[in-house]
């Protein structure tokens, strides 16, 4: 599918209109169902292939006179190199042939618009828009170049976005080159090949085409998604195409509030030397990464859901990968439901979404709805255990009160029909997919852990049975509740005197002990929490690889040393073990919206509150996350579902509570807020009697300084301090301090700081931003950042 774009290149310029092969059989092999389109080239058509059983798309060239053959040849040539591109954000060319007098090629059928239809509807796209289409097709160019072809002719028309995904292809690879030197399979190296409003200056002067070339067309179009219009706009495409040569292009944020450092991104691929920009479209994918989120504009909706920021054509369930748990065997039982018949389907929907996330788990045999279905009505787990062979069963009901949608499962073992898990899942029917989605998840993530909980139990004694539960139950809460005998520390210990090497609980030891470290710090009278949770980490690792809590756990310790890359690969693996384990979306997320990678830390943190509506290190991730982008209702609402917290939860609400004050400048809020501050846990409020008492004029710059010294000599995590560091840039920017508010900044951006988001959120860096020095603290952050992420 192409657009009314026309295309320049070496082929004849009369265009004969191409016969009517509309309902025919085309070639003896294509159905021609409908015209997708028309260019330069010839015309675009929807067609069955018989052979296939696919709907590609046929692309049948105008009619060629004889003297042509060499351009058919040519054509063939490239249409070889073509072929060899294969990635999703590239169109695929399956084949060329021809028939009755018509040339023809055959490719992978897009179904959607071109980017110059978009562009023709939007003038220009919101910044995280642009940067996701930029992005995708930095993708597809990437595995263009691997196989070192060129597409030379790079523009809206040629990009295309599915209608139902938001996919991002490149098509048109018709005048697409090799890469070795002087190697132009078009032929005459003095035939200018491409459309002039899009061509590189090399194109124009004849000079070595490469990655390069397909980088400055790519900067055209980034620049007119952004800005609405393209550089040097001349009275003809030549006259335009040549003041490339001689010009470099005017800012685009002369023409639309655009980020200076995405505007310094977008002029480098326009350099008129090559050499100047970016050396591959892998790197200039790393530099774009930062801005996947929109600048300066609010796009999120009410309530925490999937919404524009989150790439559709990236599905909820693509971290959702194998786990492994032990060797069982599991049966769904059809779901019962109760309510209007029309809506029955509700169940059978919910069960199929069980079987399908549950087979992900290795070493889980479980059978298929359908082999379920046979049972009928009898659910009588001895019946059960004979006719399907299995230990255990999911048995459930799903019920419609209203606008709810209530979901009860249960786990049964079939060996003696003892109930060994029941919970009731709740949401509101608003979107019956995601609803689905939501309730299948969080149903699998429970029976995960009821699972693995029932094979390790099987053999252990039961009072250190009793002291895991309990202290899995503590260590939900955001304080994991306390340091007393009723601690999840102190629950897990005295587990482990029982069964020294029981995989969940050394596990889940170290994921506490991380968790108590980002608390307290080292702590006081000799806890000493990063030896002993490195030391725990490196246990769990030894002895309990398999659960998803040690790579949980190892990668919150590497958080805190700022091995932020180590914490990312350690993140990634709890969820390859785990897919639906909220606290590790919720720890990936936040990282992930930190460094830049706002599309896919948002969606993580949204499948955390979706699959633990009330965990609290969900909630305050989204709260900061939109917070600072001066979404204050939303933050508020996600504090609000707090509940009725701890101290520590309080202690870490009023520090969001108090940087959300700052940024408005309410010294009158924070006044009122520090009437509250008695009731959070002593550490965060010596820290808040700090911070505040510096906005409100009654601390100086050099006590805080003091302060924070002494904070820093007692701790010994590396992110504690840059977090730190970033609060008392804050309040010193916000009360107009900024020569100290920028050394601050200075000493949290030296060691650890990789919070990209903040740098370009935080409204009250404004000041700071205009200095001299900022950008190069923000392309310190940013490498450090992007290097988490490098292939």
């Amino acid at each position: 599918m192409i657009d009314d774009d026309v295309t320049r290149d070496s082929l004849p310029e009369s265009i004969r209109p191409a016969p009517a092969i509309l309902g025919s059989k085309f070639a003896d092999r294509y159905i021609v169902r409908r015209e997708v389109g028309q260019g330069g080239m010839g015309t675009v058509y929807a067609a069955h292939d018989m052979m296939l059983g696919e709907v590609v798309a046929l692309k049948v060239l105008r009619p060629l006179s004889a003297e042509d053959g060499v351009v058919i040849e040519r054509f063939r040539r490239e249409v070889r190199l073509a072929r060899k591109v294969a990635h999703p954000n590239a169109a695929r060319t399956y084949d060329i042939g021809f028939h009755e007098g018509m040339h023809y090629l055959t490719m992978e059928l897009v179904e959607g618009t071109t980017l110059s239809n978009v562009l023709r509807e939007r003038s220009r796209l919101p910044v995280h828009r642009a940067v996701d289409i930029a992005m995708q097709i930095c993708a597809g160019l990437d595995a263009a170049h691997r196989e070192k072809v060129v597409h030379r002719d790079l523009k809206p028309g040629n990009v295309l976005i599915e209608r139902r995904t938001n996919r991002v292809v490149i098509t048109d690879f018709g005048v697409a080159c090799m890469m070795s030197a002087g190697d132009l399979l078009t032929g005459d190296p003095n035939i200018m090949i491409g459309t002039p409003a899009y061509m590189a200056p090399e194109q124009i002067t004849s000079g070595e085409l490469g990655a390069h070339t397909d980088i400055y067309s790519l900067g055209l179009v980034l620049y007119e998604m952004l800005t609405g219009r393209v550089p040097f706009r001349e009275a003809t495409p030549m006259a335009t195409a040549f003041a490339r040569v001689r010009h470099d292009p005017e800012n685009p944020g002369e023409h639309a509030k655009l980020p200076p450092e995405l505007c310094e991104v977008v002029l480098r691929c326009l350099a008129r030397d090559p050499a100047r920009r970016p050396a591959a479209t892998r790197e200039l994918a790393d530099l774009l990464a930062p801005f996947l989120h929109d600048i300066g504009e609010s796009t999120l909706v009410e309530g925490l859901t999937r919404d524009t920021l989150i790439p559709t054509h990236v599905p909820i369930s693509a971290s959702f990968v194998s786990i492994r748990m032990g060797t069982q065997s599991l049966a769904v039982l059809p779901m019962r439901y109760r309510g209007p018949e029309s809506e029955a389907y509700l169940a059978d929907s919910i069960t199929e979404q069980l079987v399908d996330l549950l087979s992900m788990t290795r070493g889980l045999k479980v059978l298929s709805a359908s082999a379920s279905a046979r049972l009928g009505e009898n659910r009588d787990p001895v019946v059960v255990r004979e006719r399907l062979g299995v230990g255990v069963m999911v048995d459930g009901s799903v019920q419609r009160h209203g606008d709810m949608l209530r979901v009860v499962a249960r786990l049964v073992n079939t060996a003696d029909g003892v109930q060994v898990w029941s919970e009731r899942f709740e949401g509101r029917l608003e979107d019956v997919l995601e609803l689905q989605d939501t309730i299948a998840n969080r149903v699998a993530e429970a029976l995960r852990l009821e699972l693995d909980t029932h094979r390790h139990t099987a053999a252990i004694p039961a009072p250190a049975v009793e002291l895991y539960m309990r202290a899995r139950g503590q260590a939900r809460r955001y304080d994991l509740g306390g340091l007393g005998p009723d601690g999840a520390e102190q629950l897990m210990l005295r587990c482990l005197d029982i069964t020294p090497d029981f995989p969940p609980a050394l596990a889940s030891l170290a994921l506490v002990l991380a968790r108590l470290w980002s608390i307290h710090g080292e702590g006081q009278d000799g806890a000493n929490w990063p030896q002993r949770c490195r030391d725990a980490v490196a246990l769990a690792l030894d002895k309990a690889p398999e659960q998803p809590e040690t790579h949980l756990a190892a990668g919150r310790m590497h958080c805190e040393h700022g091995h932020y890359r180590a914490a990312a690969e350690a993140l990634k693996e709890a969820l390859r073990l785990a897919p639906t384990y909220a606290a590790a979306h919720a720890s990936l997320g936040a990282l992930q919206c930190e460094t830049g990678r706002s599309h896919e830390g948002y969606r993580h943190l949204t499948t955390a509150v979706e699959l633990e509506p009330d965990d609290p290190l969900s909630l305050l991730s989204a709260a900061r996350y939109h917070a600072q982008r001066g979404d204050l209702a939303q933050a508020e609402g996600m504090l609000d579902r707090l509940g009725d917290p701890d101290p520590t939860t309080r202690g870490a609400i009023a520090i969001i509570r108090l940087r959300m004050s700052l940024w408005r400048g309410r010294a009158d809020q924070v006044r009122a807020q520090q009437r509250t501050w008695g009731m959070i846990d002593a550490p965060r409020k010596r820290l808040l009697d700090l911070l505040g008492g510096v906005y409100l004029g009654r601390i100086g710059v050099q006590e805080l300084g003091d302060a924070l010294d002494e904070a820093m000599a007692r701790d010994t995590s590396p992110r504690f301090a840059s977090s730190i560091h970033q609060l008392a840039t804050e309040v010193l920017a916000a009360r107009g301090e900024t020569e100290a508010a920028f050394e601050f900044l200075r000493h949290a951006a030296r060691d650890v700081l990789v919070d990209v988001d903040w740098l370009a959120h935080c409204p009250v860096l404004g000041d700071l931003r205009s200095r001299e020095g900022f950008a190069p603290v923000v392309m310190t952050v940013r490498q450090r950042a992007a290097v988490i992420w490098a292939n």
